[in-house]
């Protein structure tokens, strides 16, 4: 990986990361969380999954989705990323972004 990320850039990826990790602490119960950051031609990826609980994204993140996540969507979209959840009721959470690196 790049040493020498634009700083919005780098505050941006670690309040996403802080907040997934936040989420994964406070409401999936997972006993492991994995973390992974990489890069390839101009994209920045964000992997974490854990092994907790899990939910419903069809339904539970339509009806209750919390500033958290509102959050991490809303910094995706300003550096032009995708954001994708997969998640199943008792097999763990894994939150998968993509972002562009320069806008």
């Amino acid at each position: 990986m790049n040493d020498n990320y634009p700083q919005p850039f780098q505050i941006a990826v670690y309040r996403i990361v802080q907040e997934l990790l936040t989420n994964a602490v406070k409401h999936s119960g997972a006993s492991q969380v994995w973390v992974q950051c990489s890069e390839e031609d101009g994209k920045f990826f964000i992997s974490v999954e854990d092994n907790g609980r899990g939910f419903d994204a069809r339904n539970d993140l339509f009806e209750k989705e919390g500033i958290g996540l509102s959050n991490i969507r809303n910094r995706v979209e300003i550096l032009n990323g995708q954001f994708d959840i997969d998640a199943t009721l008792g097999r763990g959470a894994s939150f998968h972004i993509q972002l562009d690196i320069y806008g």
